[in-house]
């Protein structure tokens, strides 16, 4: 997938500190990011790299109404892995490029 197939980056500026949340929810959030932070050292000490894609990486469903915060969870959650969110519009991708969007 090329970069002119997203409609735009986003870079992320406030980190899981600044979202009021449960914090069950919390903990999970928190949970994740520890994890992603610590995949690369993970994955090579278990050998798990030799199996598994690099670029494979959590997948995260977010679901809730309209308004109740999943953009900014997934943009804090960003923040605190470094990450640049790209965006894209899913109805107009084909399978094809689903598989390459999940892969990245």
């Amino acid at each position: 997938m090329k970069a002119s197939d997203f409609a735009g980056s986003v870079i992320p500026k406030k980190g899981l500190s600044s979202l009021v949340i449960e914090q069950g929810v919390r903990r999970t959030v928190e949970d994740l990011v520890s994890f992603e932070k610590t995949r690369s050292v993970l994955f090579a000490s278990w050998r798990f790299d030799e199996t598994i894609p690099e670029a494979a990486g959590s997948c995260v469903l977010v679901s809730g109404p309209l308004g109740c915060g999943k953009r900014t969870l997934i943009e804090a959650i960003a923040h605190e892995l470094g990450k640049t969110l790209m965006q894209f519009d899913a109805s107009v991708l084909s399978k094809d490029k689903m598989d390459v969007v999940f892969r990245q």
